[in-house]
């Protein structure tokens, strides 16, 4: 425990949870809510808006685009810091229109706006985010709108 303060304290720890444990619980969480799949906004912030309805079905949702996204953002982050080698200064934001078919598969994916400002940057993020793997769900293709930032660690 450490003291922060006049009658403040702050208690810090961790847990590691194992693949099959991170599975499990974004399982559940995936199968507890429902979006509808026809307007996915996936921007952060407090300007989100969520349009949320009870649907039945294996329909794409919004939780469901966020954990693949976010299960890849290593794979983004990679070709990032390879990038960062040549240009220690390079950050900024990114956004992506990802168009999903039913299969999982990126049939059209293209960068809304960048502040990258790195052409070979952006086309080696593109053609990653076109590799990724969304996952078999019911439905028509749904086009989502996904921002990452890369901010020098």
């Amino acid at each position: 425990m450490k003291d922060i303060g006049e009658g403040f304290s702050s208690t810090i720890s961790s847990t590691k949870l194992g693949a099959q444990k991170r599975i499990v619980i974004a399982q559940t969480v995936i199968a507890e809510v429902s979006v509808d799949p026809d307007v996915v906004d996936m921007q952060e912030g407090p300007d989100r808006q969520e349009k949320s309805t009870t649907r039945s079905g294996n329909f794409r949702t919004d939780e469901n685009i966020a954990y693949v996204m976010d299960r890849n953002k290593g794979k983004l982050y990679s070709v990032y810091r390879q990038a960062r080698r040549k240009n220690p200064g390079l950050k900024g934001r990114i956004v992506f229109d990802i168009t999903i078919l039913p299969s999982g598969k990126v049939s059209r994916a293209v960068i809304k706006s960048s502040e990258l400002n790195n052409s070979k940057l952006e086309s080696r993020l593109l053609a990653r985010v076109k590799r990724f793997d969304f996952g078999v769900r019911d439905g028509e293709p749904i086009t989502v709108t996904f921002p990452v930032e890369f901010l020098p660690s």
